[in-house]
């Protein structure tokens, strides 16, 4: 807590202050309540106490992608667009890339940079003739940066969410549609 900056170098007794609250790329989406309290001479030997209403601090990630509503439909040899949510907070203006990991062997998902407005993002993936037909769990995983105090970008990395993907045989009766 710092006191009052005014005109004057700074008050003896504020009337108003400011605080700073400071994060890292590691602080984890939390909110807090605050308090704050004054402390006051009444006289020589008496004190007060002056508490201010509860301050809420929410801290947020700077952005969040969602797991996409629907698994991504494949089969041997084809191709599909995987889609799901992307929202970042206005201050966060860095590019955040999306790279799907832990694919089953034989499927490939091209990695994308999203950058400001993108409200979604679109990741075009492909298995092969060899892909094996199967259910299969697998992780789409943001990345980005911060710039620190120090003019160096920092990198900037969230949780991954979980995307399904199913793999079905192309039999002769899909083949006829």
């Amino acid at each position: 807590m710092r006191r009052a900056k005014s005109d004057k170098k700074e008050e003896k007794y504020a009337e108003q202050g400011e605080f700073s609250v400071m994060t890292t790329t590691r602080t984890p989406p939390e909110r807090f309540d605050l308090q704050l309290i004054g402390q006051t001479k009444l006289g020589k030997d008496e004190e007060d106490y002056l508490p201010t209403p509860v301050i809420t601090l929410q801290i947020v990630q700077g952005y969040t992608i969602g797991a996409p509503k629907e698994p991504i439909q494949l089969q041997p040899g084809g191709k599909a667009e995987l889609v799901g949510a992307f929202r970042r907070e206005p201050e966060f203006t860095q590019p955040v890339s999306i790279a799907a990991e832990f694919l089953p062997p034989h499927v490939t998902c091209a990695t994308i940079e999203l950058k400001s407005p993108a409200s979604e993002y679109r990741l075009s993936c492909e298995a092969d003739a060899s892909a094996k037909p199967g259910e299969y769990e697998f992780q789409l995983t943001p990345a980005s940066v911060v710039v620190g105090l120090d003019k160096r970008e920092v990198p900037y990395k969230i949780s991954p969410v979980t995307a399904k993907l199913i793999l079905s045989e192309h039999t002769a009766a899909q083949a006829a549609r």
